[in-house]
């Protein structure tokens, strides 16, 4: 992946279509438009249009015809240098261009492979638990500031892509093509996300491959049981039960609260307890404590097997 399409992946795209004409988008155009005439030729932008978009005439610039303009020019830039339009939709040609790809992978992965990615990528994304929003950094102009998760995690989406993901992939495709930010979840479960998120990631996995086959499919029922609020308790215990799930030469009893929850997922005592008293403050572990054992009654309501 080149570095571009890995700092895709660390800023959020809008799925908004139209921009101001910026006296900033206009400069920017400007140094890279050298004759209307060749520029209208290879981008198929009408020349009076360049010539409206330059002078300041026209008001607003739609998407597509950005992404004319960069794919017909072949601008060759950095970050550093775009207009937020710019950024945007370069973002989403980069996207589109990655979503292609990733659909051929997924095609390569068993129904239980994708299931697995598509959970584990969406824990991948959780803000941490004060507020912090690296998955969701917003560009200077407005636009929708929904994260993917506000997106999958309303109206049982998570779980439509799960339930297509493995019954029917051009179906899965068609659903997650939506959305820009939906098409870049789908092309971070196959590929690089921000450094932060692609851990975070890889520590949900991790922790699903630990669970015996059984409680797998009864994690996933029951995660997708919940809440979003709760979801994302379970998120932060799950990372720091695998940053702690190795030998110790102790064995550390867990709170009482915690153990129906260790015996339906059969977890090891030791990195439950110490998963748990990592939370700093006693509220927080509470909280935990709750979602935990509303966890576990509900995961008791629920069949093993489809």
């Amino acid at each position: 992946m080149s570095s571009w399409e890995g700092s895709v992946h660390h800023h959020d795209i809008h799925d908004i279509s139209v921009y101001e004409n910026s006296e900033y988008l206009r400069d920017f155009l400007g140094k890279h438009i050298s004759s209307l005439s060749f520029t209208s030729k290879s981008t198929g932008v009408a020349r009076s249009k360049l010539s409206d978009i330059l002078k300041g005439r026209t008001k607003k610039v739609r998407g597509d015809t950005l992404r004319r303009l960069i794919r017909g020019l072949k601008l060759k830039v950095t970050l550093v240098d775009l207009p937020p339009p710019m950024v945007n939709e370069w973002g989403k040609v980069k996207i589109k261009e990655s979503f292609s790809e990733a659909k051929v992978k997924l095609k390569k992965l068993s129904a239980e492979d994708r299931k697995i990615l598509i959970i584990s990528t969406y824990m991948g994304e959780t803000p941490l638990l004060h507020g912090d929003r690296t998955s969701e950094k917003c560009l200077d102009f407005k636009g929708s500031k929904k994260g993917v998760r506000d997106i999958l995690g309303a109206k049982d989406k998570l779980g439509k892509a799960i339930l297509l993901s493995c019954q029917d992939l051009e179906e899965f495709f068609l659903f997650m093509g939506k959305s820009f930010k939906t098409m870049r979840f789908t092309c971070a479960m196959m590929s690089n996300m921000h450094p932060l998120l692609e851990a975070r990631r890889d520590l949900a996995k991790a922790f699903i491959k630990v669970l015996p086959e059984v409680q797998i499919q009864r994690f996933f029922k029951t995660y997708l049981s919940i809440d979003e609020k709760s979801r994302k308790i379970i998120d932060i215990f799950i990372r720091n039960y695998i940053r702690y799930n190795k030998r110790w030469a102790v064995k550390l009893e867990p709170p009482e609260s915690l153990k129906p929850f260790l015996e339906i997922l059969k977890l090891e005592a030791t990195p439950t307890s110490l998963a748990f008293f990592t939370l700093e403050e006693d509220g927080e572990r509470n909280i935990l404590a709750e979602v935990i054992s509303n966890f576990a009654n509900l995961s008791k309501t629920l069949p093993e097997q489809d």
